[in-house]
C-alpha cells in the first residue's frame, strides 16, 4: 500500500511485451524528504511491517517492482539536512517492474533476495457428530457414545508464512498463539482472502543466526489453519451447520479471541 503523496512523469508508465513476460518502467514525482519512504514502499521494505514489492497491474499480479533509482529535480538548497549534502525540492523515481524469467521454473537472481514464502496445503479434522436428536431409518435414536455415532471430516488448510529479514519478532508472534483474526485478512504474496475468525494462529517460531559479522535479522516461520465455517461456532444437537454459543448475559462466547492480525509484522496496517 502507497501512503506517500506521488505523481506521474507524463509519458509513463512504458511497457514491453515479451512472451509470457512484461516489463515496465514508471516515473514518479514526490517531494524530495519523501523518497526513500516512497521507494521503500514500492519495494514492500517497510519497516517494521515487511510485504511483498508493489504489482504493476492486477492481470499481471507477479509483475513486481524490483528496483527504484533516484534523481534529484527542481531548484537545490544546499545544506539543509545538517549533514553537508544537497538536498532538491522533488525526486523523481524510475520504478522498474518485471515478471520472472523462465516460465514455470522459479529462479531467484544472485542479486535477489527471498522476502516472504507462503505455503497452503490441504488437512482435515475428524469430529463424532453431536448425534443426539439424530436417528436410525428404524425409529432408533442415536446416543452420543455409541460408536455407531456419524464421523463428520471437516475439511481445512494449513497456511504458513515464512518472513526473511525481519529486524525484531514482535511480542504479539507470542502473545497471540491461539487467537483467530478479527477481520478477513488476504495473503501478502498468493492473494487469498480469508474471512474474520476463519485462520487460527498458532504461534510464531522465529530463528537467526550469528556470523563473524555479528547477528543477522531473524527469519520467522508463522503457523495458521484456516476452518472456513469459523472457529467461535460450533456444532449442536441434530445440526449439521455449526452455530454461535452465547454466554449467561447473552454474548457470543468466543474461546478463540479475535485479534488484529496486521500486528504481526508482514500486513500493512492503514
Amino acid at each position: 500500500m502507497i501512503t506517500v503523496p506521488y505523481e506521474r512523469l507524463s509519458g509513463y508508465p512504458r511497457e514491453q511485451r515479451e512472451r509470457g513476460r512484461l516489463v515496465a518502467t514508471d516515473r514518479l514525482i514526490c517531494n524530495w524528504e519523501d523518497r526513500h519512504e516512497l521507494a521503500n514502499e514500492i519495494l514492500g521494505l517497510t519497516w517494521p511491517l515487511r510485504q511483498a514489492p508493489q504489482s504493476y497491474r492486477a492481470d499481471f499480479p507477479f509483475c513486481m517492482a524490483r528496483r527504484v533509482a533516484i534523481e534529484p529535480m527542481g531548484e537545490l538548497v544546499r545544506d539543509t539536512d545538517g549533514h553537508g549534502r544537497n538536498t532538491y525540492e522533488r525526486a523523481i523515481l524510475t520504478v522498474e517492474y518485471e515478471t520472472p524469467s523462465g516460465g514455470a521454473v522459479q529462479r531467484i537472481a544472485p542479486d535477489e533476495q527471498t522476502i516472504i514464502e507462503e505455503e497452503l496445503y490441504p488437512s482435515a479434522q475428524v469430529l463424532m457428530a453431536p448425534a443426539h436428536g439424530l436417528y436410525w431409518d428404524d425409529a432408533r435414536t442415536i446416543p452420543f457414545t455409541d460408536a455407531e455415532a456419524p464421523l463428520l471430516t471437516l475439511r481445512q488448510l494449513d497456511w504458513q508464512v515464512t518472513v526473511y529479514g525481519m529486524p525484531v519478532v514482535p511480542a504479539v508472534a507470542i502473545d497471540y498463539m491461539n487467537c483467530v483474526n478479527d477481520s478477513a485478512v488476504v495473503s501478502p504474496t498468493l492473494g487469498v482472502v480469508f474471512e474474520a475468525e476463519t485462520v487460527l494462529f498458532h504461534g510464531a517460531r522465529p530463528s537467526r543466526i550469528w556470523t563473524t559479522g555479528g547477528a543477522q535479522p531473524w527469519k520467522v516461520v508463522f503457523p495458521f489453519t484456516i476452518k472456513p465455517s469459523g472457529w467461535n461456532r460450533f456444532y449442536r444437537r441434530g445440526a449439521a451447520v455449526p452455530a454461535v454459543v452465547y454466554d449467561a448475559a447473552g454474548e457470543p462466547w468466543t474461546p478463540y479471541e479475535p485479534v488484529d492480525f496486521r500486528q504481526l509484522g508482514f500486513w500493512p496496517v492503514e
